[in-house]
């Protein structure tokens, strides 16, 4: 049996583009780009800062991507990601005001333990959120110092 040459560039055409349409939603395994995120080698903080008032920003800005990542989560993971949304409002409130609400931030802090801990929250989003949780602790066992290390 002879070999063909464009026999072989045609079937070599057709499995590399039937390989490359397993490529699908930004990465190899249909996860989300995160260009810009420390957790994942991104780039720096930009935009956040390394200030105390950054720690509370970068753990919104973490929530809010779990909570649109996670959605088909059920409503009781669902009203976990609100309340943690709502007392980190609470606490940026205050804290423009000098105030610092303990009560605001362990609020935040119970409800994020439970989304870490949560079988429903993808395991890349359970990591990110046990690191802001160990953020958040830190910044609020040093009164409103501290934050991110890295």
């Amino acid at each position: 049996m002879r070999f063909s040459p464009s026999l072989f560039l045609g079937s070599f055409i057709l499995f590399s583009s039937l390989a490359q349409a397993q490529i699908y939603g930004g990465g190899v395994y249909g996860d989300r780009p995160r260009r810009d995120d420390p957790y994942y080698g991104g780039g720096s903080y930009g935009r956040y800062g390394r200030g105390a008032g950054s720690v509370v920003e970068r753990v919104r800005y973490d929530l809010s991507d779990a909570a649109r990542a996670n959605a088909y989560v059920d409503n009781h993971e669902r009203k976990h990601f609100q309340t943690a949304q709502q007392a980190l409002d609470r606490f940026e409130q205050r804290w423009a005001q000098g105030r610092f609400d303990n009560g605001a931030l362990d609020k935040a802090i119970s409800n994020i333990e439970h989304l870490a801990n949560s079988n429903q929250v993808s395991r890349r989003d359970r990591s990110m959120l046990a690191r802001d949780l160990s953020a958040l602790r830190d910044f609020r066992a040093n009164g409103g110092a501290g934050g991110y290390s890295g």
